[in-house]
């Protein structure tokens, strides 16, 4: 209750549209990636954008939520049609759907459009284009046309993740190391303030900023791009992205984040972290802060995995460990487990 207060003495009648909405189901990305302070110094290093998309203009509606995900979409998808952009309206109206707003009420929230993406897809442009003064007919999921559906299909997105800023660290510097670990992927952060939903796309070394795209068109900012300031940074909403993984492994890699795992018919054990399954035999491993002290402790590794689950986690580069701070303990459990252990 004293949250919904709160929101409505920030957004008024806009308290059920862009508000800073978080959901404890959903992943956080800390599960396939962690940002550093080292990370952000080295992607602070240069000017860097990701993608520079088309712009789109949300014209008279409050689709932003639609339009900024249109972007990350267009970044990452290959869409037939003239444009060759993605609908803004139609991820509005799936998102509506997904979170059973009602279609008159402002707006949508930022997780709600990207799980949009993931349910439903994008369909491209020309199949469903927001046309002025006809707001609620396309914010109204029953309007799209099947043959969106069947295009939207081909655009699914694998999975929402949540940014999540560690200890330590700063939304400005998470999101800056966030958008360069995954630059190579095209991926993109939406987030926003004051009702709005921006999309980040890159950092500005000159002016120590992140660079940001607005959804109408040239109309506003500078011929519709701008900057967030380290100080802006510390108002935004919490940021999201999607990520071409599938849910099935999503699931698997949040469940056993930071953890050590093995399979019932095997001694050899890993450490997920950051998206990959890390030999036990790592220097990463064996340099964590006592991740393996417990397990040992207990006479145990951390989770037992099936074969299928583990062989789903991609293998990270495997590093020598000598010298490392927990090196004694690596040493110990492969003992234990009967690991042959190589330099």
């Amino acid at each position: 209750m004293f949250k919904k207060i709160l929101e409505w003495l920030r957004y008024g009648s806009k308290r059920d549209g862009l508000v800073d909405y978080t959901d404890d189901n959903n992943f956080g990305s800390q599960a396939v990636y962690t940002p550093t302070k080292e990370d952000a110094k080295q992607a602070s290093k240069e000017t860097f954008i990701v993608f520079n998309p088309k712009l789109l203009d949300q014209l008279d509606s409050d689709f932003c939520v639609g339009y900024g995900s249109a972007y990350e979409a267009d970044a990452t998808e290959d869409f037939d049609g003239e444009s060759g952009q993605g609908s803004g309206a139609y991820i509005l109206a799936c998102a509506k759907k997904w979170s059973n707003a009602s279609v008159s009420a402002f707006g949508t929230t930022l997780l709600a459009g990207c799980m949009a993406r993931v349910k439903y897809g994008v369909c491209n442009k020309e199949e469903f284009d927001y046309k002025i003064g006809k707001r609620n007919w396309f914010a109204n999921f029953n309007n799209i046309p099947s043959k969106a559906h069947a295009e939207a299909e081909k655009h699914k997105a694998g999975s929402a993740w949540q940014l999540k800023i560690p200890w330590g660290m700063d939304k400005f510097d998470s999101i800056v190391s966030t958008l360069y670990h995954f630059k190579d992927k095209k991926v993109l952060i939406g987030t926003g303030m004051n009702a709005h939903r921006w999309t980040i796309v890159g950092y500005d070394k000159a002016r120590d900023c992140l660079i940001r795209v607005d959804s109408y068109g040239k109309r506003t900012l500078n011929n519709g791009y701008g900057f967030v300031t380290r100080e802006q940074a510390r108002g935004l909403f919490t940021s999201y992205f999607v990520l071409d993984i599938e849910r099935v492994l999503a699931d698997i890699l949040v469940q056993y984040d930071r953890k050590v795992v093995k399979t019932s018919g095997s001694p050899d054990c890993y450490l997920i972290k950051n998206g990959y399954k890390h030999s036990l035999v790592d220097e990463d491993i064996a340099n964590s802060n006592g991740y393996l002290l417990a397990p040992y402790d207990k006479g145990k590794l951390t989770e037992i995995i099936t074969r299928k689950d583990l062989d789903r986690i991609p293998l990270g580069k495997p590093l020598e460990f000598k010298g490392g701070k927990f090196e004694f303990v690596v040493r110990r459990i492969c003992e234990r487990n009967k690991i042959d252990l190589k330099y």
